[in-house]
């Protein structure tokens, strides 16, 4: 009697645990969903436009070029709201929540039944996985060290309208976390010198192909959107201390495989970048004056967002399928701030 009621007890206990847990992994999740999406879209969660770039975060670009070559239709949503793991971009697809753009590319192409690495053989999915970790893991930390140290003024940022104070800010959180990563701890000129050969071997691996493994817009991989992601960001989006001249002047074929890359899957790019803008000489993508920076830290409420995407206001890119399987590009934009 005794041990029936012991075994009935814990299997009573572990029912509750387990439905204990879900229900509070359920509510977690339900802090990031939208409703009234249609099922089937997959909705981009991500910060809003920047001045030589649609988005300050390389990720962001790496992502969206991977929705375009991929041809999944999407919805942005700028919102600058962080996802479960603290982080920029993240989507929401039906009732799914996935952070982390390289895990959203792996979830995507399960769900979409999508590979733009089909093609390739395993020694070239070896060296492009090789690739996009040397990018993502060193040289985007060169870019923020430039950003947020190197650079005194914090260009870009007050372009974006943030205020001094905040910047300030950045600047100072970001010393623990460069010195932590271990690229905080180089001089200028050591940086320098590691961003030189790491731009030496991309451009060797590159040569005179258009794009890493192929020719045509059909031959872009995964590692493409991920390259494209951080070149361009070092290529246009350094200002102020002398990086973007260097790269354009040492490496012209990385220039032209961005501009490549930019004209293939992003021929709305000077659209979606902030309004105002004033020509650069030493940028193609034009400059803009700074928004309004009390919307910097902002982000918008469910209901809002639940509008947003039905009536497509409020700086959406709306992208759909068109009858012949095509992507269809509707660009509504809103200036928004960025950020790393």
């Amino acid at each position: 009697m005794i041990d029936s009621l012991a075994y009935t007890s814990a299997v009573v206990l572990v029912v509750g645990l387990v439905l204990w847990w879900k229900t509070s992994r359920n509510k977690g999740k339900e802090r990031y969903l939208i409703a009234g999406i249609p099922k089937g879209t997959v909705v981009l969660h991500q910060f809003g436009p920047a001045p030589y770039a649609p988005s300050i975060s390389p990720f962001v670009i790496k992502l969206e070029t991977y929705l375009k070559a991929a041809k999944i239709p999407y919805v942005n949503r700028y919102d600058r709201k962080l996802g479960p793991k603290g982080k920029l971009p993240w989507i929401q697809y039906n009732d799914d929540v996935i952070p982390d753009s390289q895990i959203i590319i792996e979830f995507l192409n399960k769900e979409f039944k999508v590979d733009l690495n089909k093609k390739l053989t395993n020694d070239q999915k070896a060296m492009g996985h090789v690739l996009r970790k040397m990018v993502e893991e060193w040289l985007y930390w060169i870019i923020v060290i430039f950003r947020l140290t190197f650079e005194p003024n914090g260009t870009i940022y007050r372009k974006l309208g943030v205020p001094s104070i905040i910047i300030w800010y950045m600047r100072r959180n970001a010393k623990s976390g460069l010195w932590a990563q271990g690229i905080g701890r180089h001089s200028r000129e050591e940086v320098t010198s590691m961003m030189k050969n790491d731009l030496t071997a991309i451009d060797t691996i590159l040569g005179d192909k258009n794009y890493l493994f192929g020719e045509t817009p059909d031959d872009v991989t995964e590692f493409d959107c991920a390259l494209f992601g951080q070149l361009c960001q070092l290529a246009w989006q350094v200002p102020g201390c002398g990086m973007e001249e260097l790269v354009q002047d040492k490496y012209p074929r990385l220039i032209s495989y961005c501009e490549r890359m930019k004209e293939t899957f992003w021929p709305d790019w000077d659209k979606l970048l902030m309004k105002d803008n004033h020509t650069e000489t030493s940028k193609k993508s034009p400059v803009s004056s700074p928004p309004p920076s009390s919307s910097l830290l902002s982000s918008s409420s469910s209901s809002e967002a639940q509008n947003t995407l039905s009536n497509g206001s409020n700086g959406h890119s709306s992208h759909q399928p068109s009858a012949n399987g095509t992507t269809r590009h509707t660009t509504r934009h809103r200036c928004e701030n960025g950020k790393d």
